[in-house]
């Protein structure tokens, strides 16, 4: 039998009830907010220290379904901007005053409209060259900026009302189910320590204690993680703020790793969010593996006046925490001086 393709595009910090929202707006939601059988299959694998590896099913067909829907229904796309802006009214108003009895009504507008806006935003920014939407492209990647900043203030505040609910269990919050959450029927700590060292989510179900390789065997799945041949002493990547420093590397994936960036030390991650700010702010320089010219990390870099490599695909995977490295964005290059 064939082995149904898997392959890796992102990795995110995300906590379990984030990985259910993932898949819930792009695989449940997103044929029903397009009155459309177009959605997308997802493996995530979580890594204690790693962050979360997000796998995608390729499906062109249903990317080129997506785009072909607002080619044709161009001012629905219009009218997704325009409501982006009442939406984040919305989002604000409820964060303001939510509070625990909130949360199903907060993730409920995560789910059913932030998600469908994020996923159509990334699938036209993403193929507006390849495909010439030109407007769209635009119109794309204006809803991507918007949609970004509604899914964290609402994520946030969500993730801030688990925390406080179940304070006493604070370090297993990022391993709880929203269902879980809502129920307070909360698995004992020796399962939420399993979670903590690693699961993975596929088709809405969550599997721990199973090796990568097993799962992908058991249901007869070929995982890609595409890395480039690596040679020499040069990663090259995307020129987000120019400017060339020298410095110490510290990789993070997780939000608890960034106390150990310190002053004039080089931020080498997957993608920054606006919880990397304070990080952001003592480090001499951003490298990260994904983004475009749109991305959280360009626009700080550009923001603070700091070197910034975006779009290398490989710094995390070839560069170690402590590394001495020169940022050179005025190149687009990242050159080990000392590993």
């Amino acid at each position: 039998m064939k082995k149904t393709i898997y392959q890796k595009f992102y990795n995110r910090f995300l906590p379990l009830m984030s990985v259910e929202e993932w898949h819930q707006g792009e695989h449940v939601v997103l044929p029903k907010f397009l009155n459309k059988k177009i959605y997308f299959n997802h493996l995530f694998v979580y890594k204690l220290g790693k962050g979360t590896d997000v796998y995608y099913e390729p499906s062109i067909s249903r990317v080129k379904e997506l785009i072909n829907y607002f080619k044709k229904n161009p001012n629905k796309l219009k009218a997704m901007a325009r409501d982006c802006d009442f939406l984040s009214k919305e989002i604000k108003s409820l964060c303001k005053k939510a509070k625990f009895k909130d949360i199903e009504e907060l993730r409920e507008i995560i789910v059913e409209k932030v998600w469908p806006i994020i996923t159509i935003s990334v699938v036209l920014g993403l193929y507006s060259d390849e495909y010439g939407l030109k407007k769209l492209g635009k119109i794309g990647l204006e809803l991507r900026k918007k949609s970004d900043t509604l899914l964290y203030t609402a994520g946030w505040k969500l993730w801030e009302l688990a925390k406080k609910k179940f304070s006493k269990i604070e370090n297993y919050i990022d391993y709880l189910t929203f269902k879980e959450i809502i129920t307070g029927k909360i698995q004992s700590i020796k399962i939420l320590e399993q979670r903590k060292k690693g699961y993975i989510y596929f088709n809405g179900k969550l599997i721990v204690g199973k090796s990568l390789e097993q799962f992908a065997k058991e249901n007869n799945l070929e995982l890609i993680d595409e890395i480039e041949d690596f040679k020499g002493n040069t990663i090259k990547g995307t020129i987000a703020m120019t400017g060339k420093v020298i410095g110490r590397v510290k990789l993070v994936f997780e939000i608890p790793q960034l106390k150990k960036v310190k002053k004039g030390d080089i931020l080498v991650t997957s993608m920054t969010v606006p919880d990397f700010l304070p990080a952001m702010e003592r480090a001499a320089a951003f490298v990260t593996d994904e983004g475009g010219i749109t991305c959280h990390a360009a626009i700080v870099a550009r923001e603070m006046k700091k070197p910034c490599i975006i779009g290398t695909k490989i710094a995390t995977k070839i560069l170690k925490n402590n590394d001495l490295v020169e940022v050179d964005a005025d190149k687009g290059v990242v050159r080990i001086i000392n590993q």
